[in-house]
């Protein structure tokens, strides 16, 4: 039970967290949407992502979507990199070496990079928000 009811806005119950304030609740959705919508990277990549930091966040909710794959084998060099760079972000956090961008820079624009820091922070706030209130799995 979360620690807050849900409210009658929104699609999903993290959706209706946000929607005790409706304004918040688009906005968030807005920038979610332009972010995924911009990353220049396949889904695939994005929902290995996803699950990666879900299961570092203590989200109940966004671990029950799926651990994350233990074969990197479909993944190409650029998802790899931008993998790999999510597992040093989650050791590191803010701390990374800058020979560790100059492997992002490889393969990677400025813009996808940008793009990438932007997905992995906003997906970590959005499943600590689900964390702090407690925002269960579905079935």
């Amino acid at each position: 039970m979360t620690l807050i009811k849900l409210s009658e806005l929104g699609e999903t119950p993290y959706q209706q967290l946000l929607g005790h304030n409706e304004q918040l609740l688009q906005s968030w959705t807005t920038l979610a949407q332009t972010i995924e919508q911009n990353l220049h990277l396949q889904p695939k990549v994005v929902e290995e992502i996803r699950r990666m930091l879900a299961h570092q966040s203590g989200c109940s909710y966004c671990k029950s979507k799926g651990k994350p794959e233990g074969s990197k084998a479909q993944f190409n060099p650029k998802e790899l990199t931008a993998i790999g760079f999510t597992e040093v972000y989650m050791t590191m956090g803010t701390n990374i070496p800058n020979y560790l961008f100059q492997e992002l820079y490889k393969v990677m624009t400025d813009e996808e990079i940008a793009m990438l820091i932007a997905y992995i922070q906003f997906t970590e706030c959005q499943q600590k928000f689900g964390a702090l209130l407690q925002l269960e799995a579905t079935d």
